[in-house]
């Protein structure tokens, strides 16, 4: 455990050296300029506290506690917010539990030694009533972020698999090793060396402020800044709740609630309660008509004033590049057969319309998958994606005019797939393109990406609003950009008590884990998961097989040559080609594409295999190891240490040209045996595969024009929400603005919940 004496607390402040030889007016200067710095520290923690009310509010729906565990100044404000939350919200006084070490004569009296006793912080939480338990959220005060009371407390709540939050005002902190979400406050030396009641006490307070108030108002006990779920116990109180109905209700109601005598009437019928009050105003019903809508809202005063069926439905054609070319700085070779391989792929777009609706009273979306159509593309444009894509074949030699060209050509070949897909475009409120990507630098600085299918090309034809581009926010915002899909899959995987991972097996491998702890029944969640680039998809088994046929097959066709080779894997090459390159070591977040795992990367390996008298089948059957065994490394290094200790991973779905090859599928359930490993087809998801990536496109064009941000991965390096696309406008830009600018869910950023797939009705 860290020594006290090396704590930021506990280090001398130098700006306040000398207090003891100042003026009082001097010591209150010195304080306040102490105290400033403490909104500072806090704000470098939004995104943590911003978790933990993610964390709490399901639990709460769920009928859970948030239970404040602390000692001294720590456990005093525990118990002075928990027992703020009842008056100020109308909340149960069971629902927010503040316990300090030493028990309730520890508020008013210090009771020495009582915080050195981890024991008793097991013992406190055990003793409640009910006992705490796993729909409980722990949250472990400590400014030291070493209590032995607070740590006990932590320690036994995840035995409980109670969810645990840490809160200090140091870092490294002890508190790290038994909570799933740690606030690290580092507020500094203290004016008066060590006191933590000082600044450590206000970052404390101002932190717990903002769990118990933002996870009140996600729970509906708010309506805009507005306290409707207020307590009117006192004169003070009553007037608030007065001048609260009044405001909320003047500009919706046909009731003249001016009329004092008609304000005070609403309020008596109501008993005084200001959230039903407003509802019975707003819609002119009785109390028992609010009081029946309120429940059926789940307490939301929003929701139950809301249209129950003002949704937002849009049809969204997606677009999506088969096979994206994000091989800009690839560095093929000049070898006869990488340039005959890099030459024979196929590129296809994908058609996709989709219906899709949000009701402003839920953040899930309803997705029908109408139509589904692949459609080639010319091979002439193809190679001239391709050959714009080779920089160590002339591509330095590029004009500014020839990328113009491409890109006014991808649009109208975008255009054409429309036309081949024979989708009625009467029928199409918005397009959203992906584009072909030519370009994708997702690291450092310079980070940059490039999409080309000019968006107004296909506007102008198709006489439709456009959505592009959504790569670009998610670059500016600091992110990497792909993958992309990780927020789709956690959307339609969402389950209360399974963790599953999609894995997806295209080009490259992609993996989001959703873990059942982060679920939830709430709907104003977004949920929790973690999205990165596993490594190699196909691209280096794909390559292989061009090169050993000479270009006559470019895949392992149900992974047949593959599986004839098995007994020959040469597993020390997989072993030694996973641990030399660098990108399988590093953390997420991380993407990877051909820039790193080139056609030049395959040829290599089969140029060694062949030396060493290595069959054809034993290269592909060892290409495809390389893949299945990079998958199955990096959950072992970054998925199961996110979940947890305990919590395994339940199922496994594949997507992509890789769910068809059983050699990868077998080698994932060997080294996973406890787990399910499905072709995403088996999921519960009601989607064709194939079709995922541009009904996923399609969905954000959807959440672009309606002004909704998309969920953040866990392992995000900025956690600030994005709108993703650019919008180009049609000739029905201002009929679509209508439908989307007057819904009440406009603008309903970051908060998006379940995507529920439905059957087409044609």
């Amino acid at each position: 455990m860290t020594s006290l004496a090396s704590l930021q607390t506990e280090q001398k402040n130098v700006k306040t050296s000398n207090i003891d030889a100042v003026s009082s007016l001097e010591i209150c200067q010195m304080i306040n300029e102490e105290d400033d710095t403490v909104a500072k520290a806090v704000k470098t923690c939004l995104p943590q506290i911003a978790a933990a009310i993610d964390v709490i509010v399901p639990r709460l729906l769920a009928g859970g506690r948030v239970i404040y565990t602390g000692a001294g100044t720590s456990g005093r404000l525990g118990v002075l917010d928990a027992s703020e939350i009842p008056p100020t919200f109308s909340a149960p006084p069971w629902q927010f539990v503040g316990l300090i070490a030493g028990g309730d004569e520890a508020i008013r009296n210090a009771v020495e030694g009582a915080e050195d006793l981890e024991d008793m912080g097991a013992a406190d939480l055990a003793g409640l009533s009910p006992p705490a338990n796993e729909k409980d959220v722990v949250v472990g005060i400590a400014s030291s972020g070493r209590t032995p009371y607070v740590l006990g407390s932590l320690k036994y709540a995840q035995t409980l698999r109670a969810a645990t939050v840490g809160l200090s005002c140091v870092r490294p902190s002890a508190l790290e090793k038994f909570c799933d979400i740690l606030i690290e406050c580092v507020t500094g030396p203290e004016v008066i060396t060590g006191s933590t009641r000082l600044k450590a006490g206000t970052a404390t307070k101002m932190i717990l402020n903002m769990i118990s108030t933002g996870s009140q108002v996600r729970i509906g006990k708010t309506f805009g800044n507005f306290m409707v779920d207020l307590k009117t116990t006192n004169d003070k109180l009553r007037d608030r709740a007065r001048r609260v109905v009044h405001d909320i209700v003047r500009s919706t109601s046909a009731l003249d609630i001016n009329q004092e005598k008609l304000l005070d009437q609403v309020l008596a019928q109501c008993d005084g309660e200001v959230k039903l009050s407003i509802l019975v105003a707003t819609l002119s019903c009785s109390p028992e008509e609010g009081k029946a809508k309120l429940l059926a809202s789940s307490g939301s005063l929003k929701r139950a004033i809301s249209k129950p069926n003002a949704m937002t439905t849009l049809n969204v054609l997606g677009l999506n590049c088969g096979t994206s070319i994000d091989v800009l700085q690839s560095k093929l070779s000049q070898s006869t057969e990488c340039e005959k391989s890099m030459l024979t792929m196929l590129l296809g777009i994908d058609v996709a319309l989709c219906r899709i609706s949000s009701l402003a009273s839920s953040n899930d979306v309803q997705i029908e998958l109408i139509s589904y159509t692949e459609v080639s593309v010319d091979p002439d444009i193809r190679n001239h994606v391709l050959r714009l894509c080779r920089p160590n074949q002339k591509a330095a030699t590029t004009s500014l005019a020839e990328i113009c060209d491409l890109n006014f050509a991808l649009g109208k070949e975008f255009f054409r797939a429309i036309e081949e897909s024979k989708v009625d475009l009467a029928e199409v409120d918005l397009i959203a393109s992906h584009g072909q990507t030519l370009w994708h630098q997702p690291l450092g600085e310079d980070r940059s990406t490039l999409q080309m299918a000019e968006p107004s090309i296909i506007a102008h034809k198709s006489k439709r609003t456009v959505v592009s581009n959504f790569r670009v926010a998610e670059l500016a915002a600091g992110r990497q950009g792909a993958p992309l899909a990780g927020f789709f899959e956690a959307g339609l995987l969402l389950d209360q008590k399974v963790t599953r991972i999609s894995q997806n097996i295209g080009g490259m491998g992609n993996a989001t884990v959703l873990p059942a702890s982060s679920n939830s029944k709430s709907d104003e969640l977004s949920p929790v998961y973690l999205a990165f680039d596993t490594g190699p998809g196909n691209v280096l088994i794909d390559a292989a097989m061009r090169i050993l046929t000479d270009g006559k097959q470019h895949y392992d066709r149900d992974g047949i040559l593959g599986a004839k080779g098995e007994s020959e894997i040469d597993e020390d090459l997989v072993d030694s080609f996973l641990k030399s390159e660098p990108y399988f070591q590093r953390q997420p977040p991380k993407t990877t594409g051909r820039e790193l795992f080139s056609d030049d990367i395959s040829c290599a390996l089969v140029k060694r295999m062949q030396a060493s008298g290595k069959s054809p089948e034993a290269i592909i059957a060892t290409i495809t190891r390389i893949t299945a065994e990079s998958i199955a490394r990096a959950y072992e290094q970054f998925v199961i240490p996110f979940l947890g200790e305990g919590h395994d991973i339940d199922e496994i779905y594949i997507c992509g040209g890789g769910a068809y090859n059983p050699n990868i599928l077998k080698h994932l359930q060997a080294r996973f045996p406890e787990s399910r490993v499905l072709k995403l087809n088996d999921a519960p998801t009601k989607l064709d595969p194939s079709a995922k990536e541009a009904v996923m496109f399609a969905l954000l064009g959807y959440l672009c024009i309606c002004g909704r941000s998309v969920p953040i991965a866990a392992d995000a390096e900025s956690l600030d929400p994005a709108i993703l696309g650019v919008v180009t406008p049609g000739e029905n830009y201002r009929e679509i603005l209508q439908k989307v600018v007057r819904a009440q869910d406009f603008g309903n950023i970051g908060k998006l919940g379940r995507i529920l797939m439905l059957e087409s009705k044609g």
